[in-house]
């Protein structure tokens, strides 16, 4: 495990070079969320993907699957942040595999992150309400690599002299 954890950073920074000045990037990666229930607690897992934009304004969407005392969550969240510092919000389903039934809610989470980082969830599903602090890592795929040369006439607006 420790060395899948080193692989996935190493393959994270050789990425940000040539990836984060992208007007659109999708990002995808691993969740672990704390899960504070009135006097229940426990730990899931998932992983989220999400595709960014910041031609004009940063906007977001993200889905993610999350797996925890044998319940699951599938969710998407509409999401905006500037920096390092970000809000998200969006609908829940969620599976309980012990009573066989799905429940629908909201979830919406504070996050400060660049590629890694911490969020405060809170997500309510009927009358349940839960608090769900979590660390998450995220890995850019851009898009847009031939942005550039793909303009009329073949023209960069990064000039170099020689």
């Amino acid at each position: 495990m420790k060395y899948t954890f080193y692989v996935i950073f190493i393959f994270l920074f050789l990425n940000i070079n040539s990836r984060v000045q992208f007007r659109e990037v999708l990002m995808i990666g691993p969740t672990l969320h704390f899960n504070f229930e009135k006097e229940n607690f426990n730990v899931s897992y998932g992983i989220e993907c999400s595709y960014w934009n910041w031609k004009k304004f940063p906007y977001s969407v993200d889905a993610g699957i999350e797996y925890g005392k044998k319940k699951i969550r599938i969710y998407t969240e509409a999401q905006t942040g500037i920096g390092v510092l970000g809000v998200t919000w969006g609908p829940v389903l969620q599976y309980n595999f012990q009573s066989s039934n799905f429940k629908m809610g909201t979830q919406g989470s504070m996050w400060l992150s660049y590629f890694g980082g911490l969020n405060l969830r809170y997500r309510k599903i009927e009358q349940k309400k839960i608090f769900s602090p979590g660390i998450f890592v995220k890995v850019p795929f851009g898009y847009g690599i031939n942005e550039h040369n793909n303009s009329e006439n073949n023209q960069s607006e990064y000039f170099d002299w020689d």
